[in-house]
Formats: structure tokens, sequence, C-alpha cells
């Protein structure tokens, strides 16, 4: 093999084609006959009569020929849909590597995670779908907010934010030494603002999208590192790995273990009425008043699993995301049972737990999304359609439900789940 790495793997009759970074082994009867375009990252193959289509990591389609020689052909240029109708060649545009060669009789196909192309009779690749105005920044999402306004925030795992018009079309991208590693996303509609709480502070825009202020550890936090954050009255509460810090008209100021907090790490905040919910890696802490109440773990409560990772509230209960062993449900009297959704081995990701419509749902990590009736009593998985079965973020708004995973983005009509 030219490498360890397999890329792509492609069946012609009893010859299997396998793209490495170093080329494509030939491979017949368990052996490697040869190796073809030595030195081409060979991210797709397709063989193509008697060459093979590589389509390489830098965006190129190459034709190598599959007997004789080993050396590449002349690329082909790649052609917009944009391009004049004058027959004449044009010059090739950038686009993203192939990621899998289609044969349909005659025809070629090369599909990119933005476009689909077709190979003409001329021999260039002319794309013939492709989305120019709603590219998204990364695939990883970790936070969704859809703004009062209709704009989609959407937060990535390791780059920034975009926000999409409500009306469709590119989204504006941001991305700083703050507005990086994004873990949530609030609007505060009351004061005309959004809160994006990332791995290096707290960030303050206004509803256009403009960044007002950064909170750090240096301007209060308990630390700069903001896992979550939540609306509580007149009030905003930042979670960190450190415990949590109230933001009012007083300033900042801070409760962690040593105020009673069953965990400094905080995963997750919910506010209802005069009840502060913070979920921890040790357990549940019940703050009101600015006062610890109470607190749960698998000791003293029904909890399975003390790392809370989600927090919904439902009617007068309240359903919590756990790290391993699926969700449960809270009363008013801090009595705790399980649902159908309580599963051993289920991780609910943070913060990916939503009540909508007179529906819950639940973001999990490799088993898809959970779908909850209006209670939370009665929950069904769904898996089919979606880009991945880990879903980090959900947000919906005007009978639309947005799904991020870490693979892309599903946008679908809540009547559809």
């Amino acid at each position: 093999m030219p490498d360890v790495r397999v890329e792509s793997l492609a069946l012609d009759g009893e010859t299997v084609y396998a793209g490495t970074p170093d080329g494509v082994a030939e491979i017949r009867a368990g052996r490697v006959a040869g190796v073809l375009a030595r030195g081409h990252f060979a991210r797709a193959v397709e063989p193509d009569g008697d060459s093979l289509l590589l389509g390489e990591f830098d965006g190129e389609i190459t034709t190598v020929p599959r007997n004789g020689g080993r050396e590449p052909l002349p690329r082909r240029p790649i052609v917009s849909p944009a391009d004049n109708d004058s027959g004449e060649s044009l010059p090739g545009v950038t686009h993203d590597p192939v990621e899998q060669f289609l044969a349909a009789g005659d025809s070629r196909y090369a599909l990119t995670a933005s476009a689909l192309l077709e190979r003409t009779p001329g021999g260039e690749w002319r794309a013939i779908l492709q989305d120019e105005e709603h590219g998204m920044t990364d695939g990883n999402v970790s936070a969704l907010m859809v703004a009062g306004d209709g704009r989609l925030w959407v937060g990535y795992f390791d780059r920034g934010l975009d926000i999409f018009p409500a009306a469709g079309g590119r989204p504006v991208d941001i991305e700083n030494d703050h507005v990086f590693c994004v873990n949530r996303i609030v609007e505060n509609a009351a004061q005309g603002t959004v809160a994006v709480a990332t791995a290096n502070g707290l960030v303050l825009f206004d509803r256009d999208g403009r960044e007002k202020q950064v909170l750090t550890r240096d301007s209060g936090l308990i630390a700069t590192h903001v896992t979550d954050v939540e609306l509580d009255g007149s009030e905003m509460v930042a979670a960190t790995p450190a415990g949590i810090t109230f933001l009012d008209a007083g300033g900042p100021h801070s409760m962690y273990a040593f105020q009673g907090l069953v965990s400094n790490h905080v995963y997750a905040l919910a506010a209802k009425q005069d009840a502060l919910l913070v979920g921890t890696l040790g357990g549940l802490s019940v703050v009101s008043g600015g006062i610890v109440r109470r607190n749960l773990t698998t000791g003293n409560s029904g909890l399975k699993a003390n790392w809370i990772t989600a927090l919904t509230p439902v009617d007068n209960d309240w359903l919590i995301g756990t790290y391993g062993e699926g969700i449960v449900r809270m009363d008013a009297e801090g009595n705790i049972s399980s649902t159908e959704a309580a599963q051993q081995g289920t991780v609910v990701n943070p913060g990916a737990m939503i009540a909508s419509g007179g529906e819950v749902l639940a973001g999990t990590l490799g088993k898809g999304l959970l779908v909850g009736d209006a209670t939370g009593t009665r929950w069904k998985t769904i898996t089919a359609g979606l880009p991945s079965l880990n879903v980090t973020a959900l947000a919906a708004h005007g009978g639309v439900v947005y799904l991020g995973t870490d693979n892309g983005l599903l946008k679908i009509a809540a009547g559809r789940l």
C-alpha cells in the first residue's frame, strides 16, 4: 500500500482501487498489483473506462490512465453555472474537495460539500447544483438560537459564530479571540441584547450582531470559560467550571462550593419563577433568593448519574438530562422519577434539550434525537435523515426546528418530527 490510511474505495469487476494520501493502490486477488498517481492525495476515486477519476485533497479532479503509464493526464477545468454558454473553455473555479464520484451510464458526477458537479462532453466539470447563499463557516455546531427577529445564530465547537438573515442569504461570520468555541447563545429581548457563552468569555452583542462587551474573569466572572448562560428575571447568570456568577444592576457576584453548590463545575442552568436549577458534574443544586436550598445527588435522590448536562422546565416539573443515564424528571417537591428516556448509556449533550410546540427535544451523543410528549413522559428516538447521530444543539421558532450536529445543521418543520 502507498499509505496505511485509506481515504476512498472503488470496485471495478475483480479489481479494487484504494485511494490514500500518497496515491491509489490497484488491488487484485488480495494483492497490490500496482500504484497509480503516486504522490497524489486520492480523496475520491472512480473507474472511468481505461482511466481512473481522482478527486484530490486540494479540490482538483485528475484523470489517471489505468493501463500503461503511471503519470496523471492534464487536469481539466471546473466550470461554474454562472459561466457563459459560448462553449469557450473557461478557467477553473475553486470548489470543495470531492467526497464521492457517481456514475450513471456514460455520465459522471462529483459530489462535494457544497455542490454537485457534472462532466460535460468536452471534459469540463460544471456545477449543476450548488449552495452559494447558505454556506456555514463550519459543520461542527455547538449552539443554536433563533432571535425574535427570525435571525438564526449558529455557534461552532472550534470556530466562531454565523448569523443567518431571517429571509435567507449569506450569513455574517464573527470570529475573534473571544468569539470562539461557543457553548450557548441566549437572547435578552427586553434589553435588545444577545449573550454568547464561549470558552473565552461571555460576549454581549446588540440585536444587530454588533459586539458590545466582553466579560471575563478580569471583569468579575468567577472564571473566563463560560459553559452556559441563563436569564433569571432581571439577572443574568453565567455558568463556569469554577461556579456561577450573577450579573445584575449591583454588579457581578459569584457562588461556588463554599456557598453550598454541590460542585464547582457547572454545565447547565435553567430558571423558572423563583427557582434556579444548577446542573453540575457532581449533581444538581436548587438555588432561590441567592441561597442553595437543596442539593441532589445519586446518594440522596433518584438521580442515576451525578453529571447533569441539560435542564428544561415542563409545566410544574423539570426534565434533567444526564451524561450516561438519559433523562429523568423532578417535580416541584424535588422528587425524581424515571422517564422512558432514562436509559443507561444515553448521553444528553450539554444544553441540547428544549421544550417547544407541545414536545420536548433532546440531542444525544451518538444516538440521535429524543422526542418526548408535552410532559416528557413518553419518548421516541429519531435517527433517520440526521446529518449525524451526535445531535449537539437545538432551537425552534415559528413551527420550524433546527438541529445542530457535529456534521452540519438540519432544518425541519416541527410537525414532521
